[in-house]
């Protein structure tokens, strides 16, 4: 049997990097090469399924080695998280290569992982969004607000995503639980550290902002692919409706703020 360690390794790393460079990663490691082609093969092989026609005895040794493979998964994520390095790979792959990446993900694993994640891509969108502001207001106040507003909201509205997100997964046919679905969402929230900056320049900030909005559900286009196995035509027809909802009401709640701003203005003209 591989060791649990290198596949979970393999398969965190798949689609980011070449199976070479993982391969060499996992020699230097100290994994010999018999070690590091199996774990590679066993990462890109599927999960077995479970068939009713086994004995029991066979069924729970095939959930069990099932269970410590994704035991092994979720504990080598949990320390990516935590881990400086490992952060910024989680987000650069689920930015650059949003379907290797859910494909890989544990399904389970536990909430926090995704939900440190997700705080630190908030604040570190919030002060990017701050550092944009105060440059070029020339205050360094300026925009303060803004990062503690998305150092809360951003946690805050990837639990409100992942219960909204099960709800839909689960109409659309997914058997996955509501962790699952909120570790996408919670994932997806990557998208904060591009889309806080943007929001900030002038006169493209509105537009940005809604191209970081659709840049979220194409990434949750991909979880519902990967994750929740839903059909490629049924998960673009749903989320292209949600998505449209939700920009319409981002835009509409924009223009408004737009209008009362020339308004302040013009009865401030002398």
């Amino acid at each position: 049997m591989s060791d649990p360690r290198f596949v979970a390794y393999v398969r965190q790393h798949m689609g980011r990097y070449p199976v070479e460079s993982i391969r060499a990663a996992l020699l230097q490691s100290g994994a010999s090469p018999e070690a590091a082609d199996a774990a590679i093969r066993e990462a890109t092989a599927p999960l077995p399924e479970i068939d009713v026609r086994m004995g029991a005895a066979e069924r729970a040794v095939r959930k069990a080695d099932r269970a410590s493979g994704l035991a092994a998964e979720a504990a080598a994520e949990a320390r990516q998280a935590f881990d400086p390095k490992g952060f910024f790979d989680l987000a650069k792959g689920v930015l650059s290569a949003p379907r290797d990446f859910y494909r890989t993900m544990p399904p389970t694993g536990g909430m926090m992982p995704p939900l440190v994640f997700a705080g630190t891509m908030g604040a570190l969108g919030g002060a990017l969004q701050w550092a944009v502001t105060a440059a070029l207001t020339g205050s360094p106040m300026a925009g303060i607000g803004g990062f503690v507003a998305s150092s809360v909201m951003v946690p805050v509205a990837s639990v409100v995503a992942g219960g909204f997100g099960f709800v839909v997964w689960r109409a659309l046919g997914s058997p996955r639980e509501f962790e699952t679905a909120y570790r996408c969402c919670a994932y997806a929230s990557a998208v904060a550290v591009a889309a806080g900056p943007a929001s900030a320049i002038p006169y493209l900030g509105a537009p940005l902002a809604l191209a970081g909005t659709a840049w979220y559900f194409y990434l949750l286009f991909a979880a519902s692919l990967e994750v929740h196995g839903i059909e490629e035509r049924k998960a673009k027809t749903v989320l292209a409706v949600i998505a449209a909802l939700v920009l319409l009401g981002q835009a509409s709640a924009r223009w408004r703020g737009f209008q009362a701003y020339r308004a302040r203005h013009a009865v401030a003209r002398p």
